[in-house]
C-alpha cells in the first residue's frame, strides 16, 4: 500500500470486509500490548408467563466482566421481582465465570434507581442523550457487595 490514492466513502451499512479489517488491526493491537482480542459470549434469560414471552436480560461476557445489553419487563408484569431475579441470574453466573462485575447502561427516564437499590454504582452520564435526558453508566463489583 503506497497511500497514493486513498477513497473514502461513507454509507448506512457496514461491509463485512469493513468489520474484518477492523478486527484484524484491534486483535494485531490488542496482542502486541499482550492483551487478548476481546471475544463476546452471548448470554441470555428468557422470562415466560404461560408461554408467552413477558422479559428477559441479553448480555455478554467480554474479557472478565459481564454487560447486561438488554433487560426488559412487559409493563404489566413489573413489580412482582422478574428484574431483580433477572439481574441476580445474571450476577451468579459472572460469578461462576470468575468476573469482576456487571456493567450496564440504562437512560434516566428507564430504571436508575432500580440498579441503585441493587447496589449498582453510577460512574458516568451523558446529557441530552436524547434531549432533555441522560444516559447513565452503572457498574457493581463484587467485591462492592
Amino acid at each position: 500500500m503506497t497511500g497514493e490514492t486513498v477513497e473514502v466513502t461513507e454509507s448506512d451499512v457496514a461491509s463485512e470486509a469493513l468489520f474484518d479489517c477492523l478486527t484484524e488491526v484491534l486483535e494485531k493491537n490488542n496482542a502486541d500490548k499482550g492483551i487478548p482480542f476481546f471475544k463476546k459470549e452471548v448470554y441470555a434469560i428468557t422470562l415466560k408467563e404461560d408461554d408467552a414471552i413477558i422479559g428477559g436480560l441479553v448480555g455478554y461476557f467480554v474479557w472478565n466482566w459481564f454487560n447486561v445489553e438488554y433487560i426488559a419487563v412487559r409493563e404489566e408484569c413489573r413489580g412482582k421481582g422478574y428484574g431483580k431475579k433477572l439481574i441476580n441470574m445474571a450476577e451468579t453466573e459472572a460469578r461462576k465465570r470468575s468476573c469482576v462485575g456487571v456493567h450496564l447502561t440504562t437512560m434516566s427516564f428507564h430504571a436508575p434507581d432500580f440498579y441503585k437499590a441493587l447496589g449498582y454504582i453510577q460512574y458516568g452520564e451523558i446529557d441530552n442523550f436524547p434531549k432533555g435526558h441522560k444516559r447513565m453508566v452503572f457498574r457493581k463489583t463484587f467485591n462492592d457487595d
